[in-house]
C-alpha cells in the first residue's frame, strides 16, 4: 500500500514536469514569432521612407533643371536680337567705308563721313563687346544646362537602380537578349534600361545573363 502511494506521487511529478517543459517550448516559439513580425514591420517602414525621399529629391532636381532651361532660352532670345542689331550696324559701317573711298577728293564730305564713321565705330565696338559677352554667357548657360541634364539623368538612373535592387527586379537593355542583375558588370549605366520582374523577363523570351546569373 505504501508502495502504491509512492508510485502515484512519482507519476504526478512526471506529469507536471512534462507540462512545464511543453509550456517553455511554446513560450519560445511565440517569442520568436513576435520578433519576426516586428522585424518585417520595421523593414517595410524603412523601405517606404527611402522611396519617398528619392521621389522628393527627383522632384527638386527636375525643378532646378526647368529653371536653368528657361534662363538659357531667354538668353538665347536676347542674343538673337542683339546679333541682328550688330549685323545691321556692321553693314552701315561697311557702307560708310565704301562711301569714304568714293569721296576722297571732297574734304568736307570726308570730314563728315569721318565723324559719322567714328560714331559708328564706337557703337560698333561697344556692340561687339556686348555681343561677345552675351555669347560667353550663352555658352556658359548651355554648358551648365547640359551638365545639369546629365546629372539628373545619372541621378534618375541611380534611383531606378536602387529601387530595382530593393524590389528584386532585373534589367533589360534595348538590344540585348538577356536579363541582368542591376549590379551586373556588363551593363552600361543608361536611362534606357528597362526594369521588370524575373518572371516577366522569362515570359518575354529573355534568358538569364551568364555573368551575374540573376
Amino acid at each position: 500500500m505504501r508502495y502504491n502511494f509512492l508510485q502515484r506521487i512519482n507519476e504526478n511529478f512526471r506529469s507536471l514536469k512534462n507540462k512545464f517543459f511543453n509550456d517553455k517550448v511554446n513560450i519560445k516559439i511565440v517569442s520568436a514569432l513576435i520578433v519576426c513580425v516586428f522585424a518585417v514591420i520595421l523593414s517595410s517602414i524603412g523601405y517606404s521612407n527611402s522611396i519617398s525621399n528619392l521621389q522628393k529629391e527627383n522632384y527638386n532636381l527636375t525643378g532646378r533643371y526647368d529653371t536653368l532651361k528657361e534662363d538659357y532660352e531667354n538668353s538665347q532670345s536676347m542674343y538673337k536680337t542683339l546679333n541682328l542689331d550688330y549685323k545691321k550696324l556692321n553693314g552701315e559701317y561697311k557702307k560708310l567705308q565704301a562711301e569714304l573711298e568714293n569721296y576722297k577728293d571732297q574734304q568736307a564730305t570726308i570730314d563728315e563721313l569721318n565723324t559719322n564713321l567714328t560714331e559708328f565705330q564706337e557703337k560698333y565696338t561697344s556692340l561687339e563687346t556686348t555681343n561677345k559677352s552675351l555669347q560667353e554667357q550663352l555658352d556658359a548657360k548651355k554648358a551648365a544646362e547640359e551638365a545639369e541634364r546629365q546629372r539628373i539623368e545619372q541621378q534618375q538612373a541611380q534611383q531606378q537602380l536602387e529601387q530595382a535592387n530593393s524590389s528584386g527586379q532585373v534589367c533589360i537593355t534595348p538590344t540585348g537578349e538577356c536579363y541582368h542583375r542591376p549590379s551586373c558588370s556588363t551593363l552600361k549605366r543608361s536611362s534606357s534600361l528597362t526594369y521588370m520582374s524575373i518572371s516577366q523577363a522569362q515570359a518575354s523570351g529573355y534568358r538569364a545573363c551568364k555573368v551575374c546569373n540573376p
